[in-house]
């Protein structure tokens, strides 16, 4: 498992530190080693970025799976890709990866967003996605609005679940 990104190498750094992250964290802030290959590029937005996506390539380098959003507020559910792994046989890990000790300096941090930073913002999406469902009569835009309103919902209760085992 990886993730790619166009963010700069120093970021993806403090971000896989601070986050403890079990995977490795590749920039390509131009797209051309990996994103613009597999064809996760946006060129329209912000001057080139990655298409938020989950993409699952098997042992043989056959692609497996794939979903794709369209643009930076789609943010991607992992249980369609977890159960196209199962699908083919393969294991899903069931416990958390192990917690290891920092590597980075912690001025670096400065660099890498806290969880703590996300509680405003998926507040104010969700909330947005409340109100904008009041709005709207199409029910496409309605059931996108629902689903970016869950996936704020998710974020949040998952945040209050990790403060409070955190306290115990």
């Amino acid at each position: 498992m990886v993730a790619l990104v166009v963010d700069p190498e120093e970021r993806n750094v403090a971000m896989a530190d601070r986050w403890h992250l079990p995977f490795p964290v590749l920039s390509d802030p131009l797209g051309e080693r990996f994103l613009k290959p597999l064809d996760l590029w946006n060129a329209d937005e912000f001057d080139g970025i990655a298409v938020p996506a989950i993409l699952v390539i098997g042992p043989q380098g056959e692609e497996i799976f794939r979903i794709c959003g369209r643009d930076f507020a789609d943010r991607i559910s992992d249980e369609d890709a977890l159960s196209a792994i199962e699908k083919q046989g393969y294991t899903t890990l069931d416990s958390p990866p192990p917690v290891w000790q920092s590597q980075v300096a912690p001025e670096i941090y400065r660099e890498a967003f806290g969880a703590e930073f996300f509680v405003p913002y998926f507040r104010g999406n969700r909330y947005g996605a409340l109100a904008l469902s009041t709005r709207v009569n199409d029910p496409t835009a309605f059931a996108e609005i629902k689903a970016h309103e869950q996936m704020s919902a998710s974020f949040l209760t998952a945040w209050k679940a990790l403060r409070e085992t955190a306290r115990r």
